[in-house]
């Protein structure tokens, strides 16, 4: 198989000098996102070729006077929470002896350094929470340093309802559910063969928080399969497998029924509630992913779900009666202390 293939390189403005440039080519169902080592052929390929060669770098002439810091630019411009992105500049003044500090803003007005200054202008966010504005401060240090700031840009912040990962795409013909029965939901639905997946935006349920209600999941399946579900209590836009997970168990075709205990700090308003299942061959699997699936077999279905907060406590609240996980007890055992007849 011949070809030819072209790319770009972005060479760091802080390098200078004679160096060294790589080319490497294996062979071994190599696909795009296959990694190459540059000492190790690390993909088994015994099939290959390796060229080195002399790269002369011109280094870039020195800066003199206030750089032109130019214009921010942002890898996203809208994002989710705990999704990265990386801040650049585009239109600024491509010299040496230049220093960079990005900064950010919540109102666009009163800014705080992001991490210490530095050579080189990329600077790497992990995740932001609100909608934020960034810039970039550019100082020359040939010699009195002079600095410049460049136009802002903001990077907004999606809505929670956003941010719900599209699960991958799973076959449903063989597993799936043939009905969902929880509170006012009571939904027969069908098999998207495209994903696997169906959103249904329909019907809303309404439950309260620190109350515990019961679900029943009607599937069909050829091997052995796993059903669970997913509320986003705190509505931040994803489905956690530690406070938000619930297993409703395994099995052949069958009802499963289950219980879902509405954490007493579930937020007030409009969430979604995630349920899925998966089979395969052999034993059902063991865990459920929101997102990702382990198997081929499976569907997944999304619902809305609004959630009425606990009230908020007025005057003395009623701590009720203390009471203990046992009466009598040796040294050294836990127990575990909880109320009754408190106000909720």
């Amino acid at each position: 198989m011949a070809g030819t293939y072209s790319t770009s390189i972005f060479v760091p403005i802080t390098s200078a000098g004679v160096v060294r440039m790589r080319l490497k080519l294996e062979a071994n169902y190599a696909t795009a996102s296959t990694y190459l080592d540059g000492c190790i052929n690390n993909n088994g390929s015994l099939e290959g070729q390796i060229l080195d060669y002399k790269v002369n770098i011109t280094a870039a002439p020195a800066c003199s006077g206030a750089p032109n810091a130019g214009n921010a630019t942002s890898t996203e411009t809208i994002v989710c929470k705990n999704v990265s992105y990386t801040l650049d500049l585009s239109n600024n003044s491509i010299s040496s002896n230049i220093t960079y500090q990005w900064q950010s803003s919540l109102n666009g007005t009163t800014w705080t350094n992001l991490g210490l200054v530095q050579n080189t202008i990329p600077y790497s966010v992990n995740s932001q929470s609100v909608t934020t504005y960034y810039r970039c401060i550019t100082t020359c240090t040939t010699s009195a340093p002079i600095s410049a700031t460049s136009t802002p840009v903001v990077v907004n912040q999606n809505l929670p309802t956003a941010c719900y990962c599209t699960p991958q795409s799973i076959n449903c013909t063989n597993t799936f559910f043939s009905n969902i029965l929880f509170e006012t939901l009571n939904d027969s639905p069908i098999c998207n063969a495209a994903s696997g997946y169906n959103f249904n935006n329909t019907n809303t349920v309404t439950i309260n928080a620190n109350q515990t209600y019961t679900i029943a999941t009607s599937f069909v399946t050829q091997i052995p399969a796993i059903v669970g579900l997913w509320i986003d209590y705190n509505q931040d836009g994803f489905f956690d497998n530690t406070n938000e997970y619930t297993s409703l168990g395994s099995g052949g075709t069958s009802v499963l029924t289950g219980s879902i205990s509405i954490p007493f700090s579930a937020m007030g308003g409009n969430t979604r509630m995630r349920i899925k299942t998966e089979a395969s061959f052999g034993s059902a699997p063991t865990k459920l992913n929101a997102c990702l699936s382990s198997n081929s077999d499976g569907q997944t279905l999304d619902y809305l779900i609004y959630i009425n907060a606990v009230a908020s406590c007025s005057a003395t609240p009623n701590a009720g009666n203390a009471t203990s996980s046992v009466s009598n007890i040796c040294e050294n055992r836990p127990f575990t202390l909880t109320l009754v007849n408190n106000s909720i």
